[in-house]
């Protein structure tokens, strides 16, 4: 059996596309909606945020899936796969989070 031995500049090329495909593909699998929703820290948040998530407990991730922002009283939604509102001036929050003042929408 012959072996196959790869020259420097086929080496290089193949390098090359894998990298390509490592790289792209992460946005557009996000894009795609394979990324999940990350509102922890959202661009532009002010301190007067941090503080009220803090205060409040807020987490991107609810523990109880019965109380996520999405159902909340103080959410407004936002388009599909980003960041929602609240009228708590927690700032953009995920619509898979929770904080303590969570009242569930009538």
């Amino acid at each position: 059996m012959e072996e196959k031995k790869l020259t420097r500049r086929q080496w290089l090329e193949r390098g090359s596309v894998l990298g390509l495909v490592v790289l792209g593909g992460v946005p557009a699998l996000s894009a795609c909606g394979g990324g999940e929703l990350d509102c922890t820290n959202p661009q532009g948040l002010s301190g007067d945020n941090r503080t009220q998530r803090q205060a409040l407990s807020y987490v991107d991730h609810a523990p109880n899936a019965t109380q996520r922002c999405e159902v909340c009283n103080f959410y407004t939604a936002a388009q599909p796969n980003q960041c929602g509102s609240c009228t708590l001036n927690l700032g953009p929050v995920n619509p898979a989070g929770y904080c303590s003042s969570f009242v569930a929408r009538s």
